[in-house]
Formats: structure tokens, sequence, C-alpha cells
């Protein structure tokens, strides 16, 4: 597994911004804790959200808010994708789950 995406150095993942998401275009997955859906976020959504909440929301903060296109809860986990090979994830590789 490779290290944290890019650009945020050290940052715990709760600690990345938004505008940090969208200056680096990071590849954020929003991973529903719930039933497992997962959804690309891409840069055109990340610069919605910071419309909406502002550059300066943190993942620990804008996960609660992410709403499941499947089950309708808010119960999701953010993940970075940050390499091309299966297993570049972080802080972890999603979950595979079937319903």
């Amino acid at each position: 597994m490779i290290g944290s995406p890019l650009g945020v150095g050290n940052k715990a993942r709760d600690q990345i911004l938004l505008e940090e998401v969208a200056l680096y275009r990071l590849s954020l997955v929003a991973e529903c804790t719930r039933c497992g859906h997962k959804r690309l976020i891409d840069n055109d959504d990340v610069l919605d959200l910071i419309g909406r909440y502002g550059s300066g929301m943190t993942m620990k903060h804008l996960a609660p808010v992410l709403k499941c296109e499947k089950c309708n809860r808010k119960e999701a986990e953010i993940l970075f994708r940050t390499g091309d090979r299966s297993d570049d994830w972080w802080p972890r590789r999603p979950y595979n789950r079937r319903n």
C-alpha cells in the first residue's frame, strides 16, 4: 500500500481539506459504511462541495453529510485512490461487499 496522497504530507485523513482535494486533484471515494456502495467524487463534485460547505471543510466533517445514492443513509467513509494498482488506496482498500 502506498502512503498518503501526494500534496497532503503527513496529515491524517480527517484533517485533509476540500481545498487540498481540489488543488492536488486527489481521487476521493465515498464508501457507505451501511451498504458498501462506493462513489468516486470527481473534481467537479469537489468544486460543488466547496461552493456548498467552503474550502476549509475537513474530511472528518464532510463524511457525515454525504448521502449514499443507494440506501439514502448519511454514513460515509472517505478513501483516497493513490495509484494505479488495485491495492493503491489510503488509508485502506474499499471493502468488497455483496448484497
